[in-house]
C-alpha cells in the first residue's frame, strides 16, 4: 500500500533529482496498489485513463473508507 504522501513532497532543500525520485517512487507505489493500471494504458489520453481507472479508485476509496 503506498505511503501517505509527505506533507511536502517537493522538498525546497532537496535536489530536484532527490525530489522526482520520491515522486516517481510513491508514484510507481500507488499505480501497484491500483494493479499497474497507469503503465498498461500509458498510451491513452488523459480523457481514456480518467475513464478506465474510475471503477477502480471507487473501489479504492470505498475499500479505505470501510478500514477506518
Amino acid at each position: 500500500m503506498a505511503k501517505t504522501p509527505p506533507k511536502l513532497l517537493f522538498n525546497k532543500n532537496k535536489t530536484i533529482e532527490s525530489n522526482y525520485n520520491e515522486f516517481e517512487k510513491y508514484v510507481k507505489q500507488l499505480d501497484k496498489d491500483f494493479g499497474n493500471i497507469l503503465l498498461q494504458n500509458i498510451d491513452k489520453s488523459p480523457d481514456e485513463i480518467r475513464e478506465i481507472t474510475k471503477d477502480v479508485i471507487n473501489n479504492f476509496i470505498n475499500k479505505k473508507m470501510s478500514n477506518e
